[in-house]
């Protein structure tokens, strides 16, 4: 008999380097990271990251050159930043194997609402 749990497991695949990046990305933004990524019940998003303005980040990480961007992730990260009372950012990261930050590989993506007043009157 099958296990559904399993089998998506199984199809994730075990390259390692997503647990490493986050704990990476969450470092380097001196960034507070959500238990068990977020998946609690009250502690969604991967981190929360409290400086000048509150963020909800969501990181995601590749070991391949290219990433599929999907409307679902930022649609996520936006719905649980709005009902925390913080901004949405989605931390992008082209990795190696072991979680490590490829050059020139991290990336943040924020809405244009949020980047407009990042950059009012500049």
């Amino acid at each position: 008999m099958s296990n559904p749990y399993l089998d998506r497991i199984a199809k994730r695949g075990s390259t390692g380097h997503g647990k490493p990046s986050e704990q990476r990305v969450a470092k380097s933004l001196a960034a507070r990271l959500m238990p068990g990524s977020g998946s609690t019940r009250g502690a969604k998003g991967d981190m929360n990251l409290d400086r000048k303005l509150l963020f909800k980040v969501e990181a995601k990480s590749t070991v391949n050159d290219t990433m599929r961007l999907e409307l679902g992730w930022l649609v996520k990260v936006l719905t649980e930043a709005l009902n925390t009372a913080r901004h949405a950012a989605l931390h992008v990261s082209f990795v190696t194997s072991d979680g490590r930050a490829r050059p020139n590989g991290e990336w943040v993506m924020v809405p244009k609402h949020t980047f407009d007043e990042l950059t009012e009157g500049r």
